[in-house]
């Protein structure tokens, strides 16, 4: 496979970033003739900030979206060093916005936990917290429960530093437990795994007999990629090297062995559109109009798809 450095002029580690190109499509390793699987073109996006031009490839077989070139497992780590950077993390701060996507967060935990059937539930795992917010979200829609974020940073995020309910586990210190869990989150991760079916396997082994894996991606048929893959990067290349519909998630989770159901859900989008139409950084105010305009974004999601897939799996 062919590999090149990153060639960038900004003061970072991007430069630091190897690519390969898509050869086929890694989700169906157990066909024999994986020659038959055809990568057809659907999207090119202009990326700034690493100066490259990423192509999005559609399987024939599941219809997933796969980045072209995509960084390679070793070197990825470079793109999300340090949390500074609000293009993929987004630190809680308590303003009013934060608020509500807290009151957001609870209410999709509830009606995650009463989809389920109400199974007992003693402890939680939040993979790839992030900014923490969904791991506080289950401390308190589970205020007796053991919760564990787990992220691939050294230490927690702010929002997590002195809540002794819930206990930060960096990734390397994870992968040497054995810790099984009545509730794992795993939201918006999936995308960014080079190997998803090994990975959602070794997840999967981290359930409790009756546990819930509740899974959350971006949905490739969607309005917001439909319109506003240019405009926004709606597809995050290259931090998302894959880009799920339905028929590709359901297949990813049967071949591990899980029992699923999977719906669409919307996602507030549009106060990235307008801060990347401003060409601006996206900041609170951004949010506030975005929220003004989301009922323009409901009609599109109505008629064009919602913008997440959600996924409860049993086993």
């Amino acid at each position: 496979m062919g590999e090149q450095f990153l060639k960038t002029n900004l003061g970072n580690n991007l430069h630091k970033v190897k690519f390969e190109q898509r050869q086929t499509c890694p989700l169906h390793k157990n066909i024999e003739n994986n020659k038959s699987i055809k990568l057809i073109p659907f999207a090119s996006i202009n990326d700034k900030p690493t100066g490259r031009t990423f192509k999005i490839l559609r399987c024939s077989k599941c219809g997933v979206g796969l980045t072209d070139p995509f960084p390679t497992e070793e070197t990825v780590k470079w793109l999300y060093e340090g949390r500074e950077s609000l293009s993929n993390f987004d630190p809680i701060h308590g303003t009013i916005m934060d608020g509500i996507k807290d009151f957001f967060a609870r209410r999709d935990l509830r009606k995650v936990y009463s989809k389920a059937g109400y199974p007992k539930i003693a402890s939680v795992l939040d993979f790839g917290t992030g900014n923490g917010r969904f791991s506080i979200a289950s401390s308190k829609v589970f205020p007796k429960c053991k919760v564990d974020a787990v992220d691939f940073d050294t230490y927690p995020p702010p929002s997590l530093v002195g809540i002794k309910s819930i206990t930060y586990i960096p990734l390397t210190t994870f992968l040497e437990t054995s810790q099984k869990y009545d509730f794992i989150l795993l939201r918006h991760v999936l995308e960014h795994i080079h190997d998803p079916l090994n990975f959602l396997s070794s997840l999967a082994k981290r359930l409790t007999s009756k546990g819930i894996l509740y899974i959350e991606v971006p949905n490739i048929e969607s309005a917001s990629v439909r319109y506003f893959s240019q405009i926004a990067n709606a597809l995050s290349v290259p931090y998302h090297l894959f880009n799920f519909n339905i028929p590709s998630l359901q297949n990813v989770i049967s071949l591990v062995g899980l029992n699923y159901s999977i719906k669409t859900k919307g996602m507030p989008f549009a106060g990235c559109v307008l801060a990347a139409v401003l060409k601006q950084d996206r900041k609170p105010i951004h949010q506030f109009f975005g929220i003004l305009l989301h009922p323009v974004q409901m009609i599109m999601d109505f008629i064009w798809g919602k913008f997440i897939l959600a996924a409860i799996c049993k086993k």
